[in-house]
């Protein structure tokens, strides 16, 4: 089971809906924060609308924990209170919810945010000549380009962090804490590969993931 999987969608109606709601608008972090979302997701799959407020509370600090500029943190946070506020207030159903749930996780947003998240965990602190870093830095926004895009399937993107990722005893995957500087290089090799092979343009191209957290959001919330 991939780590995608790990976070497969709530059945409709469930009494835990909003938990995963909260989380849904911070799964781009799960890979930013590591372990720490993984716990979350272990405390929430099991808890009751009696500790919403925790849960959320739990959620803005992970946020503000993680290695997301300033900027995406306040953005992220925005939408994490917004949501909900909406469900605590019945201005949002169970529905809405779960495509709300669907916008983020399922889509390019956490393939976006996990290849912002490479380039923090592998790229910066690795011993990359300032050229080969610079280089990783484009060849990761172009993935991540490609995905919003449509030119790179969710599948494709798993493919290529198989490569880096560790799994638990129970078949969950999660990115390798560090990487050796030959595994860094072999990593974005492929990564360019793929770009290259689905014509993604080399240029800069960075993505605003606060912002497009919010339009997933508005795209459910604001009705005519």
């Amino acid at each position: 089971m991939s780590q995608h999987d790990e976070f497969a969608e709530p059945k409709k109606g469930s009494s835990n809906t909003v938990l995963y709601v909260i989380l849904a608008v911070v799964l781009v972090v799960v890979l930013i924060c590591g372990g720490l979302a993984f716990a979350i997701y272990r405390v929430i799959t099991g808890a009751v609308d009696t500790v919403v407020e925790v849960v959320h509370q739990a959620t803005v600090q992970g946020i503000r924990d993680s290695d997301l500029d300033d900027d995406d943190k306040e953005k992220i946070i925005v939408q994490v209170d917004r949501v909900h506020g909406a469900y605590k207030a019945g201005d949002i159903t169970t529905e809405q919810v779960t495509e709300i749930l669907q916008k983020v996780f399922q889509g390019p947003i956490m393939m976006a945010g996990t290849c912002q998240h490479m380039e923090r965990r592998y790229v910066i602190p690795s011993e990359l000549s300032d050229e080969e870093k610079a280089e990783g830095k484009l060849t990761l926004q172009r993935v991540a380009r490609g995905s919003f895009e449509g030119d790179i399937s969710q599948s494709q993107f798993q493919t290529l962090t198989a490569s880096i990722s560790v799994s638990d005893q129970n078949g969950n995957q999660s990115l390798k804490e560090t990487l050796t500087d030959e595994e860094l290089r072999e990593f974005l090799t492929q990564c360019k590969k793929l770009a290259d092979d689905t014509k993604i343009p080399e240029e800069p191209h960075d993505i605003d993931i606060g912002e497009e957290i919010k339009k997933a959001v508005d795209e459910v919330l604001i009705t005519e």
